[in-house]
């Protein structure tokens, strides 16, 4: 006789990460004409310290549309995953990815 605990997943532990990635933001639009990363720094500064801002471009430069941006405090990314979701970042609603 075997006994078999239920298999129940675990939460998502919020409490350890920093990187938040980000979608839908602004694309086809030229690294050199605005940075958007800068953007990004200020409006998300707003809730901690960030250490790096990272927004995907294509091999010519162009913004894809995704990126992400890492906090030194796991408590500072948590507070702007949910205050951020759905913002305005040029114009377009800022979606925080959940896995």
């Amino acid at each position: 006789f075997f006994f078999v605990e239920p298999c129940v997943p675990k939460p998502l532990l919020w409490t350890k990460m920093t990187t938040l990635q980000l979608s839908n933001l602004c694309s086809n639009m030229h690294k050199t004409y605005y940075s958007l990363e800068n953007e990004l720094r200020e409006k998300f500064s707003a809730f901690g310290e960030v250490t790096e801002v990272v927004c995907d471009t294509t091999d010519y430069g162009t913004y894809i549309g995704t990126g992400s941006v890492t906090f030194k405090d796991p408590a500072a990314a948590l507070k702007a995953s949910h205050e951020m979701e759905g913002v305005n970042i040029l114009d377009k609603p800022l979606e925080i990815v959940r896995e």
